[in-house]
């Protein structure tokens, strides 16, 4: 039994495969059969899409089949908002070298402002002939779960304590009352100091005999500097992560391709500006 493989050289259509066999004597003896050659197709099946929640990620899995190879298979997957604005967008190989059926599977965090709408995908593969397969479909996003105990701004509002009774135990007198004692005490200690600094600041100008700065404008020069900063903090990555994302989400965003609607030098600007320290307080985490 022997079993033709066609390569790149082979095209399809109608040839012919020659088969020669000889003795111990020498003796020759060829035989030919007419073969209709066809490079096999790529097969895309049992594509299914795990449940869509506002908040949570979804997958896209897909068994693909290649009797030629998937090494020399090429797969897209894009994902598109109902509007039609592009959600997220990958390119990877259909599977290893020698493999000719495999798993692929393509995950996006579901942000909580597509909830209650229809988002759309399109799986392309196409293999080193040229030949191209497409498989289209929608994921319905559900609602966004309510939140009894969440304000408009997404805090957590704690329930009202149960009033206690109204007994007042003598050490809470007794510690109450030596707290407002300190305090009295750092009030007029400030005020004396205030005193004698009088007369060293000018409150009208907003400076003093040792150059500093009034108060409104310590905290204008504060924002102009955190204007300019050249790398975003830790808590303004995370202030940037946008709701329903963790900042796991976020960072698999930044390492992402260029998203629909950003230029490459803003993009390179965010990137620079965010990922650093988004990888930073994921390793301090998981350290």
């Amino acid at each position: 039994m022997f079993r033709l493989k066609l390569d790149n050289s082979l095209v399809d259509g109608p040839g012919k495969a020659f088969f020669s066999l000889a003795d111990i004597d020498g003796l020759v003896k060829s035989s030919s059969i007419d073969l209709m050659f066809q490079h096999a197709p790529t097969i895309l099946h049992d594509v299914e899409t795990t449940q869509a929640k506002p908040g949570t990620d979804v997958f896209v899995n897909a068994s693909i089949e290649d009797l030629d190879g998937l090494e020399s298979v090429i797969c897209s997957f894009s994902l598109y908002q109902e509007d039609g604005a592009l959600a997220t967008q990958a390119t990877t190989i259909a599977g290893p070298e020698g493999f000719f059926v495999n798993q692929l599977s393509w995950q996006y965090p579901v942000p909580t402002s597509l909830a209650n709408t229809t988002m759309t995908y399109n799986i392309s593969c196409v293999d080193d002939l040229g030949k191209s397969f497409t498989h289209q479909s929608s994921v319905n996003v559900g609602p966004l779960e309510s939140c009894t105990t969440c304000q408009a701004d997404n805090t957590t509002v704690e329930p009202a304590a149960e009033p206690g009774p109204s007994t007042v135990s003598p050490m809470i007198i007794l510690a109450l009352a030596v707290i407002t004692g300190v305090l009295v005490g750092t009030a007029m200690a400030l005020r004396r100091r205030q005193k004698s600094t009088k007369d060293e600041i000018d409150w009208t100008t907003g400076s003093d005999d040792m150059g500093h700065e009034s108060m409104e404008n310590l905290f204008d020069q504060h924002a102009i500097n955190d204007g300019l900063s050249e790398w975003a903090t830790g808590s303004e990555v995370l202030q940037a992560v946008p709701d329903g994302w963790t900042p796991a989400d976020y960072r698999r965003w930044l390492e992402g391709p260029v998203p629909e609607g950003w230029t490459e030098q803003q993009w390179k600007e965010r990137v620079e500006a965010h990922l650093p320290a988004m990888v930073a307080h994921l390793e301090s985490l998981e350290g």
